[in-house]
């Protein structure tokens, strides 16, 4: 009964053992910074993290590494498990990050006065590009230069993370609108536009 007793401990023993996380090795970040994926982690280095609760803890870190849309892949898993310490390996693949898209469209009120009026000048066409991860903080970055009858330039950068904690976030934005053609009044509710050589209409 008592070498019964013994084994029937030892299970119960071995599920509550803790474990002291002696280092935390990171691969597969070629731009993002290593602060940027410890702030996501639920543990850091010489934490003691009950056995029971590691399974758990492991999956929460891989899920805030995805949520943070830096990366296609992330793994966290342990390793060098001795009687009381072990390693964490965090492997991380990351997404592209620079993202150009060409701007083509059609400036009248809508696709049907466009084709009505028959003013093939006025579209707009230019480039807007997203620069994410800047500097490998999670900054975004983007630009947007646009031309043809309705001028939009501009830039915008955020940052998610400032302070001790990382926890606070800002934006900078600018933009600027003009163009020559300008409605100011309507006739048989058509538009009546001033054109001039000049830009009568702008805006920042």
């Amino acid at each position: 009964m008592r070498f019964l007793f013994i084994l029937l401990l030892i299970p119960f023993y071995s599920a509550s053992q803790s474990y002291l996380i002696d280092t935390i090795e990171i691969s597969g970040n070629k731009r993002t910074k290593p602060i940027i994926l410890f702030r996501e982690l639920p543990f850091k280095k010489g934490d003691t993290i009950d056995v029971s609760n590691l399974t758990v803890l492991l999956k929460k870190a891989k899920e805030n590494l995805l949520n943070t849309s830096l990366f296609n892949f992330a793994d966290v898993d342990t390793f060098n498990t001795t009687t009381n310490t072990f390693s964490i390996s965090i492997k991380v693949t990351e997404r592209w990050y620079f993202w150009p898209i060409p701007i083509f469209e059609q400036a009248s009120r809508n696709i049907n006065s466009w084709i009505y009026e028959k003013d093939y000048n006025q579209v707009n066409y230019g480039l807007f590009f997203a620069l994410a991860n800047f500097r490998g903080r999670n900054e975004l970055l983007r630009f947007v230069v646009r031309r043809g009858f309705r001028e939009q330039y501009g830039f915008a950068y955020s940052n998610p993370g400032i302070g001790n904690k990382q926890k606070l976030g800002y934006e900078i934005k600018y933009l600027y609108y003009r163009q020559k053609k300008l409605a100011y009044s309507t006739v048989d509710s058509k538009p009546v536009d001033l054109y001039t050589n000049k830009y009568n209409y702008q805006n920042s």
